[in-house]
């Protein structure tokens, strides 16, 4: 990381020169038989001659020995651009040797496209309104790094370029209002940027990554094989791999926002650290092969955290939480209330620098995550499993997990209960066991077979099922599925909220469903007698945001749908108060 940042100073691209008196404006021609015979002479006229509208430079296949320097141009305005391009649009075509430098041009737009920057080219950018880096080749001896400081440029767009050094934005001073992306790059060195307002680095392959103290930074299906740190705010992290051996400094994700369907893998002593407390984190998978912390949490935990996978061989000291390790993950949610339905479990991939699931892992229910409208693809561009999809980057469309279950719902007619579900597809399915159990005290009674159902073994289309529960005693019942491969491999699925029969004995307030939602849930809850009820919800901070019930009820279970469309995601509270004695406080989580 040091070797990158020594070249902050230095800055990548190339340029042009002209030699011409009379106002430029459309397509020249560079080289041989051109408008321009070299690069330097097509510069030199922008320079001297005024620019009247926005200029492109269609450089001729060749190997041009030059130094050139893209300052002071003239005649530019709003709607002025400059574009330097291979005509055959074939980077191979155009190879530049030389150094170039660009700085101090106050252009709206230079483009630098399509072509082959050779040995001894580096460039400094500096003061332009805006900077394209886009389909060229570095070669192997060019140990060129793209690097942008001081005095950045309203936006830098740096994509489709192979065998780059490094990519580093580092201006002297927090630039709000720059906007950077960095995309489909192949970079043998490492992408680092600071203080920037919007940053996208998306579907890059990097040794290193580095975003700090920067806002609205999204890091998308990138290929990072050494250390990363992403700090920020609002910031989204979505289907990376993450690998290799962590160096002396432990990587870390110290931001507020979402980091879902990514996956970890090292293999050495250090681990991933969480730094924020108000980040979600979802799907993941966090292995270190190494056999020490899968990850560490050292001074908060997340705002939310759940169906992730953390493996370290099944080693003690799984994960890590303000300096307490524990070994298994239910562990940890005890003490937290954090990571309920995440597991550990062993994760086969492809190759350790290649981190597409294989053997055992397809169609492995253990991996299964929870859908989320926030990511509905994968690493690859693959579309996500809508009800079952597989825990980090990678999802494997051809191998789905056995059984997609698509809906599980319930209706009750007097001390009667049907369940229905359907799925959307199956694969070696046995069929289901129905379980039932009674709540006493609301804790759950050892589950009881009540009957079962034969699946349809291996089908795409859509299957339906159903069961009724008859002349059921007055009480509260949960039930669920366990679904039976012919392997003998089996999974649950539960059915949300519990089922009461009678009026209720007691006040009760459940847990909201959906949860997370977004944006609309419901909060369901039953009376013994008739009372008034006080149905609130609150912020993390104990603010009240809205009143969904304030009158007179009487006895029975009711429900009340709360939407939270105008709100922020994050953790909120709602408190129910049944004529002014009995109280009851939950949490739930929006995740927009």
């Amino acid at each position: 990381m040091k070797t990158l940042i020594h070249f902050l100073v230095v800055s990548v691209i190339l340029i042009i020169s002209v030699n011409v008196s009379s106002a430029l404006n459309g397509t020249y021609t560079v080289g041989t038989g051109g408008n321009f015979p070299t690069i330097a002479s097509a510069i030199t006229a922008a320079r001297n001659s005024p620019m009247t509208g926005p200029v492109i430079f269609n450089i001729k296949p060749g190997i041009y020995n030059e130094e050139n320097v893209i300052e002071n141009i003239s005649g530019l305005n709003s709607v002025n651009s400059l574009t330097l391009q291979s005509e055959s649009g074939n980077a191979a075509d155009v190879v530049i040797n030389g150094n170039t430098f660009v700085f101090y041009v106050r252009v709206p737009d230079i483009i630098i496209r399509n072509l082959t920057i050779g040995s001894s080219s580096t460039s400094s950018i500096q003061m332009i309104a805006s900077i394209q880096i886009l389909n060229n080749i570095f070669t192997n001896d060019s140990k060129l790094i793209i690097s942008i400081g001081q005095f950045p440029p309203s936006y830098v767009i740096i994509n489709g370029n192979t065998n780059v050094e490094g990519i580093v934005l580092n201006p002297w001073a927090d630039y709000w209002g720059r906007f950077v992306k960095i995309t489909n790059n192949t970079v043998t060195g490492g992408i680092g940027a600071t203080l920037y307002d919007s940053i996208l680095i998306e579907n890059n392959t990097a040794s290193v990554l580095s975003i700090f103290i920067s806002n609205h930074i999204d890091v998308f299906k990138n290929k990072i094989s050494g250390f990363f740190s992403i700090s920020g705010w609002n910031s989204n992290v979505y289907n990376n791999f993450f690998y290799g051996t962590i160096p002396s400094d432990s990587s870390y994700i110290a931001i507020s926002g979402n980091v879902i369907y990514n996956t970890f893998c090292y293999s050495s002593v250090n681990n991933v650290y969480i730094l924020n407390n108000n980040a979600v984190f979802l799907n993941n998978l966090f292995i270190n092969k190494s056999g020490r912390l899968a990850v560490n949490l050292p001074f908060s935990q997340p705002q939310l955290s759940d169906y992730n996978n953390f493996y370290n061989s099944g080693n003690p000291g799984l994960i890590k939480w303000h300096g307490n390790e524990f070994n298994d993950v239910s562990s940890y949610f005890n003490a937290t209330g954090n990571d309920e339905h995440s597991n550990s479990h062993p994760v086969t991939f492809v190759s350790p620098t290649d981190l597409h699931l294989a053997g055992s892992s397809l169609g492995d229910q253990q991996l299964a995550g929870i859908p989320t409208p926030l990511v509905t693809d994968d690493i690859d561009g693959q579309p996500r499993d809508p009800y079952h999809p597989y825990k980090g980057a990678d999802e494997y469309t051809d191998f789905p997990l056995p059984v997609e279950l698509a809906s599980f719902t319930s209706t009750v007619t007097g001390n009667n209960v049907n369940l229905k579900w359907t799925t959307s597809s199956e694969i070696n399915n046995s069929g289901f066991d129905i379980e039932k159990s009674l709540l006493e005290n609301n804790v759950s009674e050892d589950w009881v077979k009540i009957g079962s159902q034969s699946g349809n073994g291996t089908t795409n289309n859509q299957s339906s099922y159903e069961f009724i529960d008859k002349n059921l005693s007055t009480g509260k019942y949960n039930y669920r599925l366990k679904q039976i491969d012919f392997n003998g491999n089996f999974r649950y699925h539960n059915l949300a909220g519990e089922i009461v029969i009678g009026i209720p004995n007691k006040f009760s307030l459940s847990q909201n469903y959906p949860n997370p939602f977004n944006p609309k849930t419901v909060i369901n809850y039953e009376l013994p007698a008739a009372g008034n009820v006080s149905i609130k919800i609150f912020d993390i901070s104990g603010k009240e945001i809205s009143t969904l019930i304030d009158h007179s009820m009487e006895a029975g279970i009711h429900s009340a749908e709360f939407d939270g469309s105008d709100l922020s995601s994050g953790v909120y509270f709602y408190t129910l108060i049944f004529d002014g004695n009995n109280i009851d406080r939950k949490r739930m989580v929006l995740l927009k």
